[in-house]
């Protein structure tokens, strides 16, 4: 009754951590929609009230731009470190064994130095297997996954960098007449 109730005792800890844990990502997400609404009203006042020179309003564009790429990357790591994260508990061995894997890696495999940490604690045995698996399966998917991670954001930088020029090569350079001369005067180029 006493490991029972141990056990209810922790279920209930584990639903009280998840129920926390949940409500923490559900105000850290109602602020940054808050501060994304900040942005968006201030871009806005901005815009409309129309008095702002060029400079302010490109350093506002600036400002915003800067902002969307840094949410992209945030973005882009968080879901490369839940991949990397998903991959290893997948392959981890299944726990219900995990007593009779630690048995063999120490009894069976006459390692006495693992032996002795199997007899004094299991429970803290277990658990540095366990660790030293998940770190070294985590190394490999890191290392097999994190190239293609670099290479879309090498990507997205390389096409943030080639769209202006896009650009500029699309405005050719015309030539107005004079016309009270009648010469011809190179247009003033828009960037």
């Amino acid at each position: 009754q006493v490991l029972n109730a141990l056990h209810v005792a922790q279920r209930v800890a584990a639903v009280d951590a998840l129920a926390e844990m949940e409500e923490g990502r559900r105000k850290e997400a109602l602020q940054h929609l808050y501060d994304q609404k900040q942005a968006v009203e201030s871009h806005f006042l901005i815009v409309v009230q129309g008095t702002k020179g060029d400079v302010d309003c490109a350093r506002n564009f600036a400002e915003l731009y800067h902002a969307s790429i840094q949410a992209w990357i945030e973005h882009e790591v968080t879901n490369f470190a839940a991949e990397v994260r998903m991959t290893v508990l997948n392959e981890m061995p299944d726990p219900s064994t995990a007593g009779e894997r630690a048995f063999q890696q120490s009894f069976q495999a006459r390692n006495w130095e693992e032996v002795l940490e199997y007899c004094i604690d299991v429970n803290s045995y277990l658990e540095k297997l366990f660790l030293k698996l998940f770190h070294r399966r985590k190394r490999g998917v890191v290392d097999t996954k994190l190239p293609a991670l670099e290479e879309r954001v090498r990507g997205t930088y390389k096409l943030l960098r080639e769209i202006p020029e896009v650009w500029a090569s699309k405005e050719e350079p015309t030539t107005a007449k004079d016309t009270i001369q009648g010469t011809a005067i190179p247009a003033a180029r828009t960037m």
